[in-house]
């Protein structure tokens, strides 16, 4: 939910309806896909079993509104708060918990979460609630041994739009907040314009308006959280994927805030998850380096 449409937002691309099918679908451009996804789960189960986190923590009264919880190695540990994808109406953070292990390595906390799912929420519905769990981790997040004061975001696909959200938030609406708490992000294979939407077969699912999907697009928000963010797309993503991510970059990088982008070559929109379990990874190791260099300051 933006709360500031830029009246000077990107000219949308001009696709035929085939074409926009094909640029909104990832999935048709990675067979085997389902195969990918089942791999990382059964890496979440394993890297759960071998770190003990606490399941299903609840910080909101909506079904899904729960988080597992990988508490940090030392008190003062950064915390990493990370999203799932899944076109806001599927996948669960079960998805996601083998990112935990090289956050976990590296010295962070991580609350890896869940959300209420379209069409029985809308979309407005679910950025609020990753703000109310934003929220929640910096009121309790010293209850499990990491730094409240120290929130860095984590987010895959529609994952890295709703972390963006948390950027492009007027956080003056919602006092018991300090945004400045927010000190840095790995924005990977994110959609950021939604204008596109309502014009998809998905949005019988969505339900997305024109107003809406304008308003809950960060690329058309003002930024208001300017701490250094990575942007990264891979390199066999669609065309329409990659513009994204360079379009946020370039509209970050304007508004002030320190942008990496990176096009990762060599793998696609599912994949590009896999090189993130290890710190060695490019990717994981700018994200490590951007928390360490960050500090206590945020900046």
């Amino acid at each position: 939910m933006s709360d500031t449409v830029n009246r000077r937002a990107p000219k949308m691309r001009d696709y035929t309806p085939e074409r926009l099918l094909i640029e909104f679908s990832p999935a048709a451009w990675h067979p085997g896909y389902e195969a990918t996804l089942a791999g990382q789960a059964e890496h979440g189960a394993h890297v759960a079993k071998g770190l003990s986190p606490l399941i299903d923590v609840r910080y909101g009264p909506g079904p899904l509104q729960t988080m597992d919880i990988f508490p940090g190695p030392t008190p003062s540990a950064p915390a990493c708060i990370v999203f799932h994808g899944g076109l806001w109406h599927r996948s669960d953070k079960r998805f996601f918990l083998f990112s935990a292990e090289p956050l976990v390595a590296a010295g962070m906390a991580c609350f890896v979460v869940n959300f209420d799912h379209c069409p029985g929420i809308d979309l407005d519905g679910i950025v609020r609630q990753v703000r109310d769990a934003a929220a929640w981790v910096q009121r309790e997040g010293h209850k499990y041994q990491c730094d409240p004061s120290r929130i860095y975001l984590f987010g895959h696909a529609t994952g890295a739009h709703l972390a963006a959200t948390l950027l492009t938030c007027d956080w003056n609406a919602w006092p018991d907040f300090d945004p400045g708490a927010l000190s840095g992000s790995l924005l990977v294979s994110g959609l950021y314009d939604l204008r596109y939407f309502p014009q998809l077969p998905i949005n019988e699912i969505l339900k997305l308006t024109s107003e809406a999907a304008a308003r809950c697009s960060p690329l058309l928000a003002a930024l208001h959280v300017k701490a250094p963010m990575i942007i990264a797309a891979a390199a066999g993503e669609t065309p329409e994927f990659i513009a994204q991510s360079r379009d946020m970059a370039d509209a970050a990088a304007k508004a002030g805030a320190a942008v990496k982008l990176q096009i990762v070559d060599g793998v696609g929109h599912f994949d590009i998850l896999d090189t993130l379990s290890d710190l060695e990874s490019p990717l994981m190791r700018d994200f490590i380096a951007l928390v360490n260099r960050t500090g206590n300051s945020g900046q």
